[in-house]
């Protein structure tokens, strides 16, 4: 049986053990190319390294054909001496930075020079470190170790940030795929007679915001606003979840408060500890001329009318977030909605965004910025781009908001 240090159990020791005798593997494979004009050094080189372990070398006797060989072999590290004919050592990093394919090839240069300038000056030109000559060789091979491993650990670091941009990227595309196409919208509006308008940006870490408006019957068209906590995969696969949950639960043409009670049973019972959403769900009764809505923490819709006065920031029915407790309740609100009156429904980056100015918009700062967009033809994208006028980019949360308008 396998043993392992106290408090450690044995496959993780095993697994450990694993780890770095891959990574000693790949260390130990790396190619090295040495640049030299002295054959003797060249070979004093080799050895040392060969002795260290490292058994992959390529050799130039100049710049130039150190340029060739880094085109040809793409080495892992570069050992480089200064002072050579046809192309020296300072050219060749010059060169060697400007290449966007190999620009990043740790090099370690060797100079008799004890000048300070003289070291500015490779320093200057890209030059990674430096030994100096003659050649201490066991200072020379762990220079070597280290820049090795560190170009080994950035390869790596790279490759994660590379997996997880693309990982974030599909999340992303899968978020946006559940929005309501242009097409749907357009079929509503022409259905309703109403003015609708959507818009979703995703922040530079990626949310858990959705947004969906829905055919209930002939007169009554129903409208929801979601935004889960936390940013990243999780969040926006969450969305995602809602989505499914939604599409075996569909929205009711009565009642938003029940509808939430029933989401959050389904969300409490599959969302991980610690997550929640906010969310409103309005339905707009054409007939009716009325708007009933309920929220689970979500920011307060607005309200205007034609004819007269401002906008209404609506006072929030009660209602926990979304999945934080199995037996979360909910309550309706029925507000006056006639012929000319619009609702409006955003996420709390409207105004908890930073600004340019300094600050935050802050939820008192909204009903300024719709009163000033309510007249325009298309009064959501006039409050966008006032937003985006005022906010620092990128934002550093999903914004998502709706306006729909009676004819």
């Amino acid at each position: 049986m396998a043993t392992a240090e106290r408090g450690q159990p044995a496959g993780d020791a095993s697994a450990e053990g694993a780890s770095e005798g891959v990574a000693e593997r790949q260390l130990r494979g790396s190619t090295i190319l040495v640049i030299d004009d002295h054959a003797f050094i060249r070979r004093m080189i080799e050895q040392c390294l060969a002795n260290a372990g490292f058994a992959r070398m390529e050799f130039a006797v100049d710049g130039q054909e150190g340029l060739e060989k880094v085109a040809a072999v793409s080495p892992d590290l570069i050992v480089l001496d200064i002072n050579m004919p046809r192309l020296g050592g300072i050219e060749f990093l010059r060169r060697l930075r400007a290449d966007p394919v190999h620009r990043r090839i740790p090099v370690l240069v060797q100079t008799a020079a004890t000048e300070e300038a003289a070291r500015n000056e490779a320093f200057d030109a890209g030059a990674t470190d430096y030994v100096t000559k003659p050649i201490n060789f066991k200072e020379l091979s762990s220079r070597v170790r280290i820049h090795l491993e560190n170009r080994l650990l950035i390869r790596e670091l790279r490759s994660y940030r590379d997996r997880v941009d693309s990982e974030l990227q599909m999340a992303r595309e899968m978020q946006t795929a559940i929005l309501p196409e242009p097409e749907r919208v357009e079929e509503l509006q022409r259905r309703y007679g109403v003015r609708l308008d959507g818009h979703f940006e995703p922040s530079s870490e990626l949310g858990g915001d959705y947004w969906g408006a829905v055919a209930l019957d002939e007169s009554r068209i129903g409208l929801l606003s979601v935004d889960f906590s936390g940013h990243g995969i999780g969040a926006a696969l969450n969305t995602v979840r809602l989505h499914a949950i939604m599409s075996q639960l569909p929205p009711p043409a009565t009642d938003p408060a029940a509808y939430l009670t029933a989401l959050n049973a389904q969300l409490h019972r599959q969302l991980p500890r610690g997550q929640f959403a906010t969310m409103v769900y309005g339905i707009v009764d054409l007939r009716e001329g009325a708007l009933t809505f309920a929220s689970a923490a979500a920011p307060a819709p607005m309200v205007g009318r034609a004819g007269g006065g401002p906008a209404e920031v609506l006072a929030e029915p009660a209602g926990l977030p979304l999945g934080v407790m199995a037996t979360g309740t909910y309550e309706n609100r029925r507000v006056p909605f006639g012929p000319g009156s619009f609702v409006f429904l955003y996420s709390d980056a409207l105004f908890e965004s930073p600004l340019v100015a300094g600050g935050r918009l802050g939820q008192g700062g909204v009903p300024a910025l719709v009163e000033r967009s309510r007249a325009a033809a298309r009064p959501l994208q006039e409050v966008i781009a006032a937003f985006d006028a005022m906010a620092q980019k990128p934002i550093p949360d999903d914004l998502t908001a709706i306006w729909l308008q009676r004819g």
